[in-house]
């Protein structure tokens, strides 16, 4: 397995669920959200780089646009006041595009299977 979608799981789980606070589960993307404009970036270039995941793995590019769909909600949604902070606890991007990269793979690992015997 590619390290790099490995750490792109890690990363996913590190920012959108790492944490729990009852059935609440979240990560270190609303907690970015207290430093004042530059949280949002460094969210969204962490997110970014699980896209570039994708586009490593030569994922379709239908998958690469809803990854970055994603991505770019869960940005615009990060900046606004306090909606931005409770969006993050619900619309998780990041395991979002992780479950995208792992079909993508399990369907690439079937696919090898098939074709192999």
């Amino acid at each position: 397995m590619n390290k790099h979608f490995v750490f792109a799981k890690i990363l996913a789980n590190l920012l959108d669920s790492k944490f729990s606070i009852g059935k609440f589960r979240f990560g270190i993307d609303p907690l970015l959200d207290f430093i004042p404009g530059l949280g949002s970036v460094i969210s969204l270039l962490l997110s970014l780089y699980i896209v570039w995941v994708g586009i490593q793995m030569k994922i379709p590019h239908k998958e690469i646009r809803q990854m970055i769909t994603n991505v770019v909600a869960d940005f615009i949604l990060g900046l606004l006041p306090v909606l931005g902070w409770a969006g993050d606890f619900f619309f998780k991007a990041n395991i979002r595009n992780v479950k995208i990269l792992e079909k993508y793979a399990n369907r690439k690992i079937l696919d090898a299977e098939i074709i192999s015997g």
